[in-house]
């Protein structure tokens, strides 16, 4: 092997008092050096800040290059706008900061360094909707992708929008959030209209039940110290009343907090939405970037979801675009894009506040290494493969991402903009680790694999997902979630050692592994699962599973559970450790008797802190438990399982919720 050392190229931020001749070139500058240069280039990033005014693309001319820091999370790329003119003025609720804004500037705003808050309505929780026309509640699920662009609210219920186009409404609902530009209000017939249309249809996930909604950037909302509001045309009140902009030009309002002075604080909104985009039709080879802090990133307004999204329902979704995919927000941008990157290295950087995902993929690229670095609050999660550009077309294949790693990551409270991205979700990975990474404060799932929804065959396969911590799943905003989450057939995938605890959830679904449609050919071994609001473990239906040696504990409605035990075939569950109060083991429904569910098992450990388990049963949706334990076991399931007592002191842990109901063995009586 031949080891060429890089030429190194020393990059000065972008304040500095030194005079240009004897400055170092700025990042764009030194990036279109190092291409006339031969061999592998590294530029070392000064401490300070680095400010981008548009995206750095890169192609195969880039081959070997690598922005390092001088010194760890000392230097940081951001593309940010400072206001220069501010000025203050007053209304009836305190103090309110004035200042033009260009139109290029995203509406997200740091004020020293801490997000602030855009006006919204309600300030806290959600309206509702009062009627939809496209929501069939009687068809449920079959009338789930039938979106719509206009709904009803309740008269008074939310405040005046003289300039609706400014506004943002964003409905959560089922797994995902909608985001889209209000374009109509009629007060006469108290309806909205905006655009794009939503994916879902406009209901909650409870029975016979509309969505909730909230608007964003409210001009009538904006009361109370450290919100914002951007005036999109100029002819608020505050830019009458105020000597600063001019009426007619895009304006930013700010209400400081007691203390803030002008002149002593920082105001900062993002002007890019990446930083680096690598090219989706050739790949670069050996980028790195280590070391780096990045901040001052956000997602575009006018956010597009588009079809094809290679689900079964994509004959019926004919617009153009919709206000988001059906599943993860992989639409939502990266700050590093690595499009079909190969031997690429993201290593021991920050990235705090960006306004979508931190690093993104494209299905073909290989040999992608993402380590030791910290993503705090992002808007979207921290990292997400995509599929692959060739895919977009109807009857396209599709490719992995081969051998991504990623390994010893913090990821703090992800999701801020987008709750519905995962912390990190790898739609097509092929042969990759994820291992070792600390995830807390999720809105939704922690880790998801998989774009599959049933049996068919696709490039998911042979992915290890291990020894990850991941607590505080679910901010109780979105359903159908779980700390680590698959979908679809994913032979040779193994989920092993892996800590998960405190999963909540909306309305339904709050489990430590989610199994969804089709997830197969996956070992579950060695795992912790404890504290969650519905399951340690839920299959929905899959079959070749083996989940052996795990510990599950303390589920608000049982410890395991298969939702359609028809579609299911061939579990394993051997030699696990299930610590209960007063909740079965295994649990079925009305619909869908646990005894019926294709579990082989043998060789576990129960402990019940009331001393009265339940090893089986079905849950009525009035909450009664239906004990099928003497049905399991003459099935031959769990005839060897050691029933014991839990270690000395954790006798009164957790209270029973339930009491149960004892029923004869077979479930002919449901």
């Amino acid at each position: 092997m031949i080891i060429v050392d890089p030429v190194t190229i020393a990059v000065g931020p972008s304040a500095t008092r030194e005079p240009e001749e004897l400055r170092e070139p700025d990042l764009a500058t030194a990036v279109a050096r190092a291409r006339t240069l031969p061999g592998p280039v590294r530029l070392l990033l000064e401490d300070g800040i680095h400010v981008l005014s548009r995206t750095i693309a890169l192609d195969a001319r880039d081959a070997g290059l690598t922005v390092a820091a001088r010194n760890p999370a000392a230097a940081e790329i951001r593309s940010s706008w400072s206001p220069e003119a501010i000025v203050e003025t007053r209304d009836e609720h305190g103090r309110v900061w004035v200042a033009t804004l260009p139109a290029d500037v995203r509406r997200e705003l740091e004020v020293d360094g801490t997000a602030a808050v855009i006006a919204r309505s309600p300030e806290a929780g959600y309206h509702r909707v009062a009627h939809a026309e496209s929501v069939d509640f009687a068809r449920g699920f079959d009338a789930l992708f039938a979106g719509d662009g206009h709904f009803a609210y309740t008269p008074g219920s939310i405040p005046a929008l003289p300039v609706p186009h400014e506004v943002d409404v964003i409905v959560p609902h089922f797994w995902v959030q909608e985001r889209a530009r209000v374009t109509e209000v009629d007060p006469a017939t108290a309806t909205i209209g905006f655009e794009p249309p939503s994916i879902f249809a406009l209901r909650d996930e409870k029975p016979d039940t509309f969505a909730r909604f909230a608007l964003e950037n409210v001009r009538d909302a904006f009361r109370n110290p450290g919100q914002f509001y951007v005036d999109e045309t100029g002819t608020s009140p505050w830019v009458r009343w105020s000597s600063g902009p001019e009426p007619g030009r895009r304006t930013l309002l700010y209400r400081p907090k007691d203390g803030e002075r002008l002149g002593a604080v920082s105001l900062r909104l993002p002007r890019l939405a990446s930083a680096f985009r690598l090219s989706d039709d050739e790949p670069v080879t050996g980028f790195t970037v280590q070391g780096v802090r990045f901040g001052g990133f956000a997602a575009p307004r006018e956010l597009t979801a588009t079809p094809p999204f290679h689900v079964s329902e994509d004959a019926r979704l004919t617009r153009d675009g919709y206000a988001t995919s059906p599943q993860g927000a992989p639409e939502v941008p990266a700050t590093i894009e690595l499009g079909v990157a190969r031997d690429a290295r993201i290593q021991d950087c920050v990235f705090d506040g960006v306004g979508g995902w931190a690093v993104g993929a494209t299905g073909g690229a290989s040999d992608v290494s993402i380590e030791r670095c910290t993503v705090l609050s992002p808007g979207a999660g921290a990292f997400v493969t995509r599929l692959s550009t060739h895919a977009h077309g109807a009857d396209v294949s599709r490719q992995a991402v081969l051998r991504l790693s990623v390994r010893d990551n913090v990821i703090r409270k992800p999701g801020r903009r987008f709750p519905h991205a995962p912390a990190i979700f790898l739609q097509d990975a092929a042969e990759a680790v994820v291992e070792g990474n600390t995830i807390t404060g999720t809105n939704y799932s922690g880790i998801s694999l998989g774009w599959s929804w049933g049996f068919d065959a696709n490039p998911s396969r042979d992915n290890t997902v291990v020894r990850n911590t991941i607590d505080d799943v679910g901010s109780g905003v979105l359903s159908d979630l779980g700390g680590i989450y698959t979908l679809g057939s994913q032979p040779g995938s193994r989920i092993v050692g892996n800590r998960i605890s405190r999963v909540r959830t909306a309305h339904y679904g709050a489990w430590g592994i989610y199994l969804d449609e089709g997830s197969s050919h996956i070992l579950i071994a060695g795992n912790t699962c404890h504290d969650l609001e519905e399951h340690a473990l839920n299959i929905h239906y899959g079959a070749h599973l083996e989940i052996r040696d795990n510990t599950f504990a303390f589920g608000a409605l049982g410890l395991l559970s298969v939702s359609r035990p028809d579609r299911s075939a061939d579990i394993a569950v051997v030699g696990n450790t299930f610590l209960t109060s007063g909740r079965p083991v295994y649990t079925g429904r009305a619909e869908s008797c646990v005894l019926d569910a294709p579990i082989v098992a043998h060789g576990n450990r129960v402990w019940d802190i009331t001393g009265q388990p339940v090893v089986a049963a079905d849950l009525e949706p009035d909450g009664t438990v239906r004990d099928r334990s003497a049905g399991w076991r003459e099935r031959g399931n769990d005839t060897d399982a050691f029933l014991a007592q839990p270690p000395a002191g954790q006798e009164h842990d957790r209270e029973p919720t339930h009491d149960h109901e004892s029923e004869d063995a077979s479930c002919s009586s449901i």
